[in-house]
């Protein structure tokens, strides 16, 4: 689940036009922001915690998918590049509420 994006968003980041609307002033932090909270989450000592960090990254992750509809809106993505992250940000979503559904069972 923690490369899912990161590929994608590489590719995208590396396009001159997504450089100068997304993120300015940082590297793809926003690409791989999610996937940090799930490995911080991981490590904490309970499984109340891992699911704090598990729904943070959903917050990330949400707060990518908004840059991606924004960076649409101004046409620095294309149509189908929107739908290409889009997809594989219900991808993630679902993966994650899996994760914190089957956690919520162990506790």
């Amino acid at each position: 689940m923690e490369t899912l994006l990161q590929d994608r968003c590489q590719s995208l980041w590396d396009s001159e036009r997504l450089q100068r609307f997304w993120f300015k002033g940082s590297d793809d932090k926003g690409c791989r922001i999610y996937t940090s909270n799930i490995s911080e989450g991981a490590e904490r000592d309970s499984i109340a915690e891992y699911i704090r960090f598990l729904h943070i990254a959903k917050g990330s992750a949400a707060e990518l998918r908004t840059q991606v509809y924004i960076a649409r809106q101004i046409e620095v993505l294309s149509s189908d590049e929107k739908s290409e992250l889009v997809d594989d940000l219900k991808i993630v979503f679902s993966m994650l509420h899996s994760l914190i559904k089957s956690l919520k069972l162990k506790t």
